[in-house]
C-alpha cells in the first residue's frame, strides 16, 4: 500500500501542475469550440483545479500515514480514498462557476450527481472490502465469507498449519490490496499462487493446503487473535476425525 499511496499522491500533484501549465488537458474544456472557450475563465479554472489536485494528493498521503502511525490502517485506507475523491470532486463542482456558457446548469447537475454516485460506490466498496473476514466451520466444510470468499470441504484439505510470518508477496494477480488488507489471489515466494485473507501483516497466519489448488492463508485483526486460534484448534480437530 505504501508504494501505491505515494505513487497515487505524486500522480495527483504532477497532474495539478500540468493542468495549470497546460489547461488544454482539462476534460470538457479541451473539446469546447473556440467561441465557448472565450466564456471560460481559464486562468482561474486551471488554478483552482491545480490547487484541488495538489492539496488532494498531499492531504491523502498525510491522512494515510497519520492513521497508520496511530495503528488504524483500515481508517487510513478509507481516509486516503475519501480525500483523493472528495477534494478533487469539490474542486470540480466549484469550477463550474468559471464556465459562463449558457445552458450549462443541467450539465452541472448531471456532473455533480454522477460524481456523488461514483464517490459513494467507491467508498462503499472500500468499506465492504476492509471488513474482517468471517470464518465459519460447518459440518463438512470451512467457509470463508466476504469479498473473494471461498469454501472447502474438510476432506479436500491436505494440511493446516500455523505460521508466524509470510513469505515475500511477489505480486497481486487478482485481488484487493490496500492499507495492510490483502484479499484475493496473490503469488508468494515459497508458496506460489495463493488465496489470501489478510488483515494487517501480523501473526499468527493460518495456512490451509488443499489436496488440489492454491493454498489459502488467513489471519485476523489483532483484537481477534484469540478467536482465530480457537478456530485453528477446532479446525485441527475436525481434520483429525
Amino acid at each position: 500500500m505504501d508504494y501505491f499511496a505515494i505513487s497515487f499522491s505524486i500522480f495527483f500533484v504532477v497532474m495539478g501542475f500540468l493542468v495549470k501549465r497546460f489547461p488544454i488537458l482539462i476534460a470538457g474544456y479541451n473539446t469546447m469550440s473556440a467561441k465557448k472557450k472565450k466564456n471560460v475563465e481559464i486562468d482561474k479554472l486551471s488554478s483552482l483545479l491545480c490547487k484541488g489536485l495538489v492539496i488532494g494528493g498531499v492531504a491523502a498521503l498525510f491522512s494515510y500515514y497519520l492513521f497508520s502511525f496511530l495503528e488504524l490502517p483500515r481508517v487510513g485506507m478509507i481516509a486516503f480514498s475519501c480525500v483523493t475523491i472528495v477534494i478533487p470532486l469539490v474542486s470540480v463542482i466549484i469550477a463550474q462557476k468559471y464556465d459562463h456558457n449558457p445552458n450549462s446548469k443541467l450539465k452541472q447537475i448531471l456532473l455533480i450527481t454522477f460524481c456523488i454516485a461514483v464517490t459513494l460506490f467507491i467508498v462503499g466498496m472500500m468499506v465492504w472490502s476492509s471488513q474482517p473476514t468471517q470464518i465459519s466451520l460447518e459440518n463438512d466444510k470451512v467457509v470463508i465469507s466476504g469479498i473473494y470468499g471461498v469454501s472447502i470441504h474438510y476432506s479436500d484439505i491436505d494440511t493446516i498449519e500455523r505460521v508466524e510470518s509470510l513469505p515475500h508477496i511477489k505480486i497481486k494477480t487478482n485481488g484487493y490490496a490496500l492499507g495492510g488488507i490483502l484479499k484475493g489471489h496473490f503469488r508468494l515466494d515459497k508458496y506460489g499462487a495463493c488465496r489470501l485473507f489478510i488483515h494487517g501483516i501480523h501473526p499468527p497466519f493460518i495456512v490451509l493446503t488443499p489436496k488440489e489448488g492454491k493454498k489459502i492463508i488467513f489471519n485476523a485483526p489483532q483484537e481477534d487473535a484469540d478467536d482465530l486460534l480457537k478456530t485453528y484448534q477446532t479446525l485441527q480437530k475436525k481434520l483429525t476425525h
